[in-house]
């Protein structure tokens, strides 16, 4: 019913999205829906213009990387990076249709709920943040995941140096985590 997401095609990791252009002749013939807003987490879509928490996303946090700087907010200029596809940006008032891919925009979940119901879950081959709108949509059960039972002793290794990670390792020292800060000295 919903087709699986093959890592040869489309990859998410460290930052959003890595490859949403792909070079196979299946990609540059069909349409491929690009949903990459992610609300609950800050991240939204207008215009074509990528935001987290209200600001342009080559602006924050993200912009400021000192090994991969997000340089455009315009995720039409992020995917033309990658591809020679055709990009078009729309909306669950505005289906894309043609070959291609077609980003978008969506500020709530609700926005996400109506893309996804006007595009129809076969549709669907892209998206950063809305698997929970999936779940609902496709009707799928499950127990929710338990939260694990930590034991001490707890090691972690964190290697970002992101302002976002930097702050949640402050936070967590202060509430009594042990931290230990590697320089290229030290190592």
């Amino acid at each position: 019913m919903f087709p699986t997401l093959q890592k040869d095609r489309f990859c998410f990791a460290r930052k959003y999205w890595k490859r949403v252009g792909c070079g196979d002749e299946r990609c540059q013939r069909r349409q491929n829906p690009f949903l990459p807003a992610f609300p609950k987490m800050g991240r939204t879509t207008r215009g074509g213009i990528h935001y987290v928490d209200g600001v342009p996303v080559a602006q924050g946090v993200f912009g400021q990387d000192p090994f991969e700087p997000v340089r455009h907010s315009d995720i039409h200029s992020i995917l033309a990076e990658q591809t020679d596809l055709p990009i078009v940006l729309c909306s669950y008032s505005r289906v894309g249709n043609g070959p291609g891919i077609q980003v978008y925009d969506a500020q709530t979940d609700e926005d996400l709920r109506l893309s996804a119901e006007a595009l129809g879950a076969g549709e669907l081959r892209i998206s950063a943040g809305f698997g929970h709108i999936l779940a609902d949509m496709l009707a799928l059960d499950g127990v929710p995941p338990k939260i694990p039972d930590l034991k001490a002793p707890l090691f972690a290794v964190c290697g970002s140096v992101n302002s976002v990670t930097v702050h949640q390792l402050k936070i967590a020292e202060q509430n009594g985590f042990c931290r230990f800060c590697l320089t290229p000295e030290k190592t």
